[in-house]
């Protein structure tokens, strides 16, 4: 098990240095109860949790590292804070983030509870009907209602905080997808790059034979599933004019639009979230942090535009400092 505290946060990802008068702790009981985490290697929603905890100083640790083969995948990462158990990624997020935002007015379950929800039934393998119980508005933060705050500032603060909340939306239900079928677009790339995701990751220690396993399952499986999503996009293109098209990178395509919604949503503020760093710029960027450098760099400065390139070189900057 691998415990991660407040002076341990160079041993996760390569931007380990945090300016702290940027660190914002979270005044309830996760000041001092440890975060535990139960992870899948193959996704970047564990990374995003992580760097969101270390952002806010949270101790955590990795209770937990999940291999595909193994085990099911669907709704992970999950946490735990004592009694309180919580699952997916945003959901996790908003949860802590509006926690810290009542300033120990209300607890987890409390703010849990003031989300809508509505019960989600999905199909197994087997014809089996599972059921999930899934938060609506699982973007948004919750904020107590100030009733003497200026007209002029709580509307400024409505306008970033909507801005910040489209953004994520974009990036978990489009970026983010669509960057991870770009990597596991080539066939051996995507066996390279499902072996280094269970060898050298970060979350916890995997025997040879379950990381040789994951990477065979993991990266044949979403090769497949790229070239079917790339395929459909181009014949999507091509059925309405009536012929057949050049063979386009559509999803490089794709990554260039979500991009330039996100940017255009971010307008003139330096960050996704305003003027100052908030957890829509920690959700991009723990993306961009998890996959290949190379990658990484051809999303940035290839795909990406103008103000992205420049949203990205301000947060290396947040990170270095």
């Amino acid at each position: 098990m691998l415990v991660h505290g407040i002076g341990a946060l160079s041993t996760v990802y390569i931007f380990n240095k945090y300016r702290q008068r940027d660190f914002i702790q979270a005044k309830t009981l996760l000041s001092e109860d440890i975060v535990e985490i139960k992870g899948f290697i193959g996704r970047p929603e564990t990374n995003a949790v992580v760097k969101y905890l270390q952002w806010k100083k949270i101790n955590f640790q990795i209770t937990e590292v999940v291999n595909a083969h193994t085990a099911l995948v669907d709704g992970l990462p999950e946490i735990k804070i004592g009694e309180f158990e919580m699952s997916g990624a945003p959901e996790i997020i908003s949860i802590l983030e509006s926690v810290s935002n009542f300033d120990g007015e209300l607890g987890l379950t409390e703010v849990y509870d003031r989300y809508p929800k509505t019960k989600m039934f999905q199909h197994g393998a087997g014809k089996e009907l599972f059921s999930k119980i899934e938060m609506l508005n699982k973007y948004r933060i919750q904020f107590p209602d100030y009733p003497d705050q200026a007209v002029k500032e709580k509307l400024i603060n409505e306008i970033q905080h909507e801005r910040g909340c489209t953004i994520r939306e974009l990036y978990f239900e489009n970026l983010r997808p669509y960057v991870l079928y770009l990597q596991h677009y080539k066939f051996f790339q995507s066996l390279i790059h499902s072996f280094k995701i269970a060898s050298e990751s970060d979350l916890g220690p995997i025997p040879l034979i379950s990381t040789l396993f994951f990477a065979i399952s993991y990266g044949i499986n979403m090769n497949w599933v790229s070239k079917t999503v790339n395929s459909d996009l181009r014949d999507q293109l091509a059925n309405p004019s009536g012929r057949e098209l050049p063979n386009y990178n559509m999803l490089e395509m794709e990554i260039t639009k979500i991009i330039a919604k996100m940017t255009d949503v971010k307008s003139q503020s330096k960050f996704f979230s305003g003027n100052s760093v908030g957890v829509a710029d920690i959700e991009v960027f723990a993306l961009l942090s998890v996959i290949e450098h190379d990658l990484c760099q051809k999303i940035v400065y290839k795909l990406g535009n103008k103000s992205f390139q420049k949203w990205y070189d301000r947060m290396i900057k947040f990170y270095e400092l």
